[in-house]
């Protein structure tokens, strides 16, 4: 699956996004359920020195309203709301965006 230019600038624009796509890529395949997404992201989040870590439900809230839909729209992600479980489908193109936006806003 390929994506636009426009859409991997968009997919990546928000940084809670690159978070969670951060974290998806490193992950080994497979199905995670929604609450363990939640902690792992809140945990991400708590040990970055350069953002605030949101509340655990906000961060569900914003993951389930926003970037989860959005991501599986673009089919990055297969989410399925009635099992609350969450599939990355990897791609070579945006995880290679990915690894170099990580590398300068992670160091």
């Amino acid at each position: 699956m390929r994506y636009s230019f426009e859409t991997v600038l968009d997919l990546l624009s928000c940084p809670n996004r690159r978070t969670l796509l951060y974290y998806l890529k490193s992950r080994p395949a497979g199905e995670i359920p929604l609450d363990r997404l939640v902690e792992d992201v809140c945990d991400i989040e708590r040990s970055l020195p350069v953002r605030e870590a949101s509340p655990r439900e906000e961060v569900r809230t914003e993951l389930v309203r926003q970037h989860l839909p959005k991501l599986h729209e673009a089919g990055v992600i297969q989410f399925d709301e009635g099992s609350e479980t969450v599939r990355y489908t990897p791609n070579e193109g945006l995880e290679s965006f990915l690894r170099y936006v990580e590398t300068i806003e992670l160091g």
